[in-house]
């Protein structure tokens, strides 16, 4: 546990910990700031982990406040420096898989997700051929929600830790995905229950999902295209609260292309229009 917490200085959560403590995830990358970096050796010293630390705002020429690290965190030194040169040569297909990644799911982000077109939950929703897995949820994965990470940190720092895949899985289905997040559902009621239970209360529920930014989470059931449901479970995203309030009077969704309606006890009380089909739509995790 001691471990664990001092791993939470480097951004690096108990899941992937686990993951690479049982030898499921080769390197874990996450970005750390200047003042974390003396605390690399004080761990490498008394743990088997090691962790190599690159600046890497200078190689991409990003202009900051405050330098940009990568820490490379490893049962392996030679893999942390593979997973490095990985990053630096941009060889994205060498780097999911140091990053313990599938196959399957590195293809597709390669072929499909890097299209501006594509947004990063519904393309794999649409590749989904049967029922969404509660598994393969990456609704509160942040890692690359750069632009409005500052928003989301501050407006709700807990969720970011509701996962149990780090990566964004090629389907909502996918079989790789599916076996990792098992494993590390596994590791966790083993060694953090607890958390295991909030992971699993949080992802195994029915989401009305606009954007990256902007989803509801619910407590309920979903028929087709309709939403029978008890509450809003307080999972928050950067959804208008006005239009949060008026979903909050009502205990029943119905999902149309172009609006979502509104209703309490079969009388409708509102609808919300939608900027086009996929901006609003519900994906039931099971």
């Amino acid at each position: 546990m001691e471990l664990i917490e001092q791993l939470t200085r480097f951004g690096i959560d108990p899941q992937s910990y686990l993951l690479l403590k049982a030898g499921l995830k080769p390197v874990i990358r996450t970005e750390v700031g200047q003042s974390i970096i003396p605390f690399s050796e004080k761990i490498s010293r008394y743990s088997k982990i090691f962790i190599l630390v690159k600046r890497f705002d200078e190689y991409y020429d990003l202009e900051l406040t405050e330098p940009l690290f990568y820490a490379y965190t490893s049962l392996s030194e030679e893999l942390s420096y593979d997973t490095y040169e990985a990053d630096m040569n941009q060889d994205r297909k060498k780097l999911g898989k140091l990053l313990g990644y599938p196959d399957c799911c590195v293809d597709y982000y390669l072929k499909e997700m890097v299209k501006v077109s594509i947004e990063r939950i519904i393309g794999p929703l649409l590749n989904t051929k049967t029922k969404p897995s509660f598994y393969c949820n990456s609704i509160f994965n942040f890692d690359s929600k750069v632009d409005g990470w500052d928003k989301i940190f501050l407006k709700g720092y807990e969720i970011c830790r509701l996962f149990l895949i780090r990566h964004m899985p090629c389907s909502f289905d996918c079989k790789e995905s599916i076996k990792i997040g098992k494993k590390t559902l596994e590791l966790l009621e083993r060694e953090l229950p607890e958390l295991a239970k909030e992971i699993v209360s949080a992802l195994k529920r029915p989401v009305l999902y606009f954007d990256y930014f902007n989803w509801i989470v619910f407590d309920g059931e979903v028929q087709n295209n309709e939403l029978q449901y008890k509450q809003v479970l307080p999972y928050k995203s950067l959804f208008p609260k006005d239009k949060l309030n008026i979903i909050k009077q009502g205990n029943r969704l119905e999902v149309l292309d172009d609006k979502i309606l509104i209703s309490k006890d079969d009388k409708l009380i509102s609808n919300i229009d939608k900027e086009d089909k996929y901006k609003g739509v519900l994906i039931d995790f099971l």
